[in-house]
């Protein structure tokens, strides 16, 4: 588990290489985009509540996610989201 929220993150950067990654917690920043989270295909749970988020398109690569909490954020519409397992 990593747990950066509430820290002002404003982009998703430097998570490529933990692979390994199950449950990360970036809530409570400023980040805009769902980006940098390609490599991470062992992410079970993702939590991005009260950020500012307006689209959920680059959740698709995410296969092993199960959890995903995107609530207080800018959502305007819900295209390109697949249903999670």
């Amino acid at each position: 588990m990593l747990d950066l929220h509430d820290n002002k993150i404003q982009k998703i950067e430097g998570l490529a290489t933990l692979t390994n990654l199950r449950i990360l917690n970036l809530s409570n920043n400023l980040i805009e985009l769902i980006e940098g989270l390609g490599n991470n295909k062992n992410l079970l749970e993702l939590n991005l509540r009260k950020n500012k988020i307006k689209d959920v398109k680059e959740t698709q690569g995410l296969q092993s996610l199960q959890k995903l909490y995107l609530s207080n954020n800018n959502l305007s519409s819900l295209d390109g989201f697949s249903i999670l397992p």
